[in-house]
């Protein structure tokens, strides 16, 4: 049987998160606290990212395939900050 400690940390963590938050909504004594979190997030989960897909990308063994997802990948980037920009200013410039 698996063990399910990692688990039962983290619910525990958010079930007790949610009652501090409940019990205590302007908790800016532990705002640093969340801050330091999301930045030890950041630090990790982009390089962990950034070396899954290099990785992933070095063990292709078709240049023809590893080019089309690399073609999908920047088609993908180009159609989220088209979209990003066009509603920014869009959006911007009717509010102004």
């Amino acid at each position: 049987m698996k063990k399910y400690g990692f688990i039962t940390l983290m619910l525990l963590g958010i079930v007790a998160g949610c009652i501090v938050g409940a019990a205590w909504p302007g908790a800016t004594a532990l705002e640093p606290f969340g801050t330091l979190f999301i930045n030890m997030m950041f630090c990790v989960v982009v390089p962990m990212v950034f070396c899954s897909i290099a990785s992933a990308i070095a063990n292709m063994k078709s240049v023809k395939r590893a080019g089309k997802i690399m073609g999908v990948t920047i088609a993908t980037f180009l159609v989220t900050w088209y979209n990003y920009f066009s509603r920014r200013f869009f959006l911007e410039g009717a509010q102004s």
